[in-house]
């Protein structure tokens, strides 16, 4: 009998392993093949080609439409602000029970509640059910607010899927398989691998959300290119600047929604206040520099001043009753050391 229970026992533990290994190979089949229709999926036949206008055209549609749904996506400052509005609320309303239990606005009996018919009372109690009224408000509209954020995921991940598929820039494959949660599952829950989380500056969720501005070299002067754009825009837009002006100009960015002008960097990396004449043309009037072809002279922007004459144009007295004055008090000033 112990012999047949060992081989019984031994039985077992062989059909559990042969069910572990099926599972296991299943899992592994399964993986396989969500990669390969993942890489089919992502993979266009465009790239071996050149892309037609057409397909650019498609491109800029589907990143106009992550513009708008990203710059109209308001709502985390919606909820914080709610938020805030529910912990004043929610302050004051457990104020007004205090108040309520220290003035013995209840009587209490068994599971009844009664108030006591007093002004002070029902003043306080009038402010308690309208405290609760307004909380209840405010949790319905954080709901709200949440279930609209939910829905403004979604639609960003189908155009940023979109974005993928059509092969409009590798930023957007990268996001797509970020945020497909099967893979993170398997990488994160399964296998144990970190993502991918060190992005650089044009990938971290700034698809769209890009203001370009044109930088004249020679005085730090800038105008707008493009309010909202995406990284895949700022060749377009550097030419763009270019051909706007005769002086040099580069091209720099800075985020928006949530960037100003001091933030501005310029593609290659380099900060807008770390440039030679940045803010010079707030402070002087640069000669030869202008983005019109007919003012801009390079020749008037490599004469600079001799110290000599900047004194003298600096020390040069102009003509009226002034000069008279200080040609007095300098004879004064002579006569006075004699």
């Amino acid at each position: 009998m112990a012999y047949l229970a060992t081989i019984i026992r031994n039985r077992a533990r062989l059909l559990r392993v042969c069910i572990s290994l099926r599972v296991c190979i299943s899992m592994c089949l399964a993986l396989t093949f969500y990669l390969v229709a993942n890489a089919v999926l992502f993979s266009s036949p465009l790239q071996a080609q050149a892309r037609s206008p057409e397909h650019q055209a498609y491109c800029l549609k589907l990143e106009r439409q992550l513009a708008q749904s990203m710059y109209n996506n308001t709502h985390k400052q919606d909820r914080q602000k709610i938020r805030t509005n529910l912990r004043n609320v929610e302050r004051v309303y457990h104020r007004l029970k205090r108040d309520a239990d220290r003035y013995r606005c209840y009587n209490y009996f068994l599971f009844s509640k009664e108030l006591r018919r007093t002004p002070r009372c029902i003043r306080i109690d009038k402010k308690i059910r309208g405290a609760r009224r307004q909380l209840s408000k405010l949790n319905n509209q954080l709901h709200q607010k949440s279930d609209a954020r939910q829905n403004a995921r979604y639609q960003q991940d189908k155009i940023i899927n979109a974005l993928a598929r059509n092969d409009c820039g590798q930023i957007y494959k990268r996001e797509a398989r970020k945020r497909d949660s099967f893979t993170n599952w398997f990488s994160d829950g399964f296998f144990g691998a970190p993502r991918e989380r060190n992005y650089s500056r044009d990938e971290q969720f700034q698809f769209a959300t890009h203001r370009t501005l044109c930088v004249r070299m020679c005085d730090g002067y800038y105008f707008p290119i493009s309010f909202a754009t995406t990284t895949n825009r700022f060749a377009t837009d550097e030419q763009m600047c270019q051909s706007r002006c005769a002086a040099p100009a580069r091209l720099f960015t800075h985020p928006n929604p949530g960037g100003s002008t001091q933030q501005m960097l310029s593609i290659d990396g380099v900060a807008y206040e770390s440039i030679k004449h940045a803010w010079r043309y707030k402070k002087e009037f640069v000669k030869g520099c202008s983005c019109k072809a007919s003012e801009y002279n390079p020749a008037l922007l490599q004469v600079t001043p001799k110290p000599e004459e900047e004194a003298k144009q600096n020390t040069k007295l102009e003509p009226g009753p002034q000069n008279k004055l200080k040609k007095e008090t300098a004879h004064l000033e002579k006569t006075v050391d004699n």
